[in-house]
């Protein structure tokens, strides 16, 4: 019941810090909370992440967090944190301006690159990265991520996309070449997200102060009293 209660709180602060329909909030916090294998306990955390990230670049609390739930089970199950997902997603939703279809890319990318087929195995070749340790054993697709975004570091645009596409389509390379080509950026961005902590209570605590916002709130409280008391009293 704590938890459930939790929840809702938090669904009504994504709804005021980011101007979410109320279903949807709830929606997105729990598919992303479950997709990270996550408690409810960590829907604050994410919150924070989506609005701190949403104040510093061009994204929208919405976009980042319908990027944030439907590519979290794989970015949990490559090793990303939550901050490091932000890090991934916020770069391409900056230009292609869509949380699915960030996700969808990073969703294809993060696959292909864990992926043994021969295109993939012949450009990580390329690129002199293996999808295996010392030992043998397998790498996490994010270990990969970073090896073939240092790999590609000084490579001129042609040829980071030529072998972009080898790597994981031709149709989701252009979002994970902007990826491969500012990585400093991914970084930065992850960087803001893992100082959020306590960014989206000081935007609810601003929002609520707003006359449009406080207004609101009369209207609820009273259509609420109402309901309780009878309609003759509305």
């Amino acid at each position: 019941l704590d938890s459930a209660m939790g929840l809702a709180k938090n669904a009504m602060d994504l709804v005021i810090a980011g101007g979410i329909d109320a279903n949807d909030a709830s929606n997105l916090l729990v598919a992303t909370l479950k997709g990270f294998n996550a408690e409810a306990e960590d829907a604050t955390r994410l919150i924070d992440i989506l609005n701190e990230t949403s104040n510093n670049y061009a994204t929208d609390v919405e976009q980042l967090a319908d990027g944030m739930a439907r590519v979290s089970p794989i970015a949990n199950q490559m090793g990303f944190s939550m901050e490091e997902t932000a890090g991934l997603l916020t770069p391409i939703i900056e230009v292609f301006r869509s949380g699915d279809e960030a996700a969808n890319g990073l969703r294809t990318g993060l696959l292909k690159l864990t992926d043994d087929s021969k295109p993939v195995q012949e450009a990580l070749a390329k690129l002199g990265v293996s999808q295996t340790d010392a030992n043998g054993a397998l790498k996490s697709g994010k270990e990969i991520f970073y090896e073939v975004a240092k790999a590609m570091e000084g490579m001129d645009d042609a040829q980071r996309s030529f072998l972009t596409q080898q790597l994981v389509g031709i149709e989701q390379a252009p979002k994970m070449s902007l990826l491969f080509s500012n990585l400093n950026k991914v970084v930065e961005i992850t960087g803001t997200a893992m100082g959020s902590a306590g960014s989206a209570a000081k935007e609810v605590a601003v929002r609520l102060d707003s006359s449009e916002v406080s207004v609101n709130r009369f209207f609820t409280a009273f259509n609420n009293l109402s309901k309780e008391v009878g309609d003759g009293f509305r």
